[in-house]
């Protein structure tokens, strides 16, 4: 129990609660204060591995343990961000959802589950995402996000 004791303790001491309110938020971000990787995250050693500090956030607030396949999001769209009442639960394509509901993406283009099951052969049998996305008029991370079952979970 202490283990995890001084981790929350080495955790939220690098945590600033005083951070920006966003537009479309009440409540201000936590931000991280120490190290972020490349895209803004923050990040923290622990056991020998780095792990996101919003994740670990989640993680230490709600007492789940975050399972394979599953983000950890930001209402506030704020990477640095820490606050447990700015971050949910949800698949990459939830999160994919909520990024292009918020205006930061392009929707994907609608297929059906035959173009997908169609989609995953043609990639299976060797054939280029660029070539697969210009058979069905989409963009090329298009068909990548359904072969890696990002937007389409596979069945």
């Amino acid at each position: 129990m202490d283990s995890v004791r001084s981790l929350a303790d080495r955790f939220w001491e690098r945590v600033n609660k005083d951070g920006p309110i966003q537009p479309h938020m009440d409540t201000p971000c936590w931000e991280w204060t120490r190290a972020t990787n490349g895209r803004g995250y923050g990040k923290l050693k622990v056991a020998e591995r780095f792990v996101l500090a919003h994740r670990l956030a989640f993680e230490l607030s709600t007492g789940q343990t975050i399972q394979p396949g599953f983000c950890v999001c930001h209402r506030c769209d704020h990477p640095s961000c820490c606050n447990p009442a700015h971050l949910f639960l949800g698949t990459q394509a939830d999160n994919l959802h909520d990024m292009f509901a918020k205006g930061r993406g392009v929707a994907p283009a609608k297929l059906t589950s035959a173009q997908v099951a169609e989609i995953r052969a043609l990639r299976s049998s060797g054939l280029l995402l660029a070539e697969i996305a210009a058979r069905f008029g989409v963009n090329r991370s298009t068909i990548g996000y359904v072969v890696r079952g990002d937007t389409w979970r596979p069945r």
